[in-house]
């Protein structure tokens, strides 16, 4: 993560990450939503780029194969949040 604490994630980025914080039904659901992939060899190519991509930026953890801790909270705070509704 930068000094600023900005987290800037791609839509490829966000499925993996949400995968990696244990959110694999929820990152499922967006990946098959939007349609990421159109054919099923793709998908190997798809986890090893954003991997990458996610390493490179900090967000990977190699040591315990997961999300950093920043990243992995934001995840946790965005899933776990409720929809404001406008009364």
């Amino acid at each position: 993560m930068n000094a600023k604490g900005t987290i800037r994630l791609s839509t490829n980025e966000f499925v993996s990450a949400l995968a990696l914080s244990g959110y694999s039904e929820l990152a499922s659901q967006v990946f098959n939503d939007l349609q990421l992939i159109k054919h099923e060899k793709e998908w190997e190519r798809f986890v090893q780029q954003t991997e990458q991509l996610l390493s490179q930026k900090g967000y990977l953890d190699d040591t315990r194969e997961s999300s950093v801790p920043g990243l992995e909270n934001l995840i946790h705070l965005l899933v776990q949040s409720r929809k404001k509704y406008d009364a």
